[in-house]
C-alpha cells in the first residue's frame, strides 16, 4: 500500500485485511466452497462500507476462485492475459468487478512473496484507472 499510495509513511493501520481461509495451512486440506450469503454478509458488505481502494487479493487460489463467486472478469493483465509490462513473466492479474461495483485485483505469480517493484505498481495503477467503480460502488 506504501507503494499504491506514494507514501513511505503510510502506518499499518492504514490497511484493512480480511483472511477468507488460510490458504497456507497444511493441515486444510479440503476444497473451499463458501456459501456466497456468507461471503457477502461478511466480506463485501463491511468492504463497501469502507470505500476506498481497490481490493487486493494475492495468490492462485484466488485467481481461481473470485470468478466462482459471482465477480465479473473485467481484464486480465500479465501472463494468459494482455502485456501491460511486468517484469516478472510469470505474473498474472485479473481484474474484478465486485458485487458492490468495486475493482478487486487478484495477483499471482512464482518465486518470492515480494510487492512489486514501484515502476509496476504506477502501470498497475494506470490499469486499474481504466476500470472506474461503477455507480453502486460506496
Amino acid at each position: 500500500m506504501r507503494r499504491w499510495y506514494d507514501d513511505e509513511d503510510l502506518p499499518v493501520s492504514a490497511v484493512r485485511t480480511f483472511d477468507l481461509y488460510p490458504w497456507h495451512s497444511e493441515r486444510v486440506t479440503a476444497a473451499f466452497k463458501p456459501d456466497p450469503a456468507i461471503i457477502q454478509d461478511f466480506i463485501w458488505g463491511p468492504i463497501q462500507e469502507l470505500g476506498g481502494p481497490p481490493v487486493f487479493a494475492f495468490g492462485k487460489a484466488w485467481l481461481d476462485l473470485l470468478p466462482k463467486l459471482g465477480l465479473e472478469v473485467v481484464d486480465r493483465l500479465g501472463k494468459g492475459g494482455r502485456d501491460y509490462g511486468s517484469r516478472v513473466p510469470s505474473r498474472s492479474v485479473l481484474l474484478l468487478r465486485g458485487p458492490t461495483g468495486g475493482l478487486v485485483v487478484a495477483e499471482k505469480h512464482s518465486g518470492s512473496a515480494g510487492p512489486p517493484a514501484a515502476d509496476e505498481v504506477e502501470r498497475l495503477k494506470e490499469e486499474v484507472a481504466a476500470h472506474p467503480p461503477s455507480p453502486s460502488a460506496a
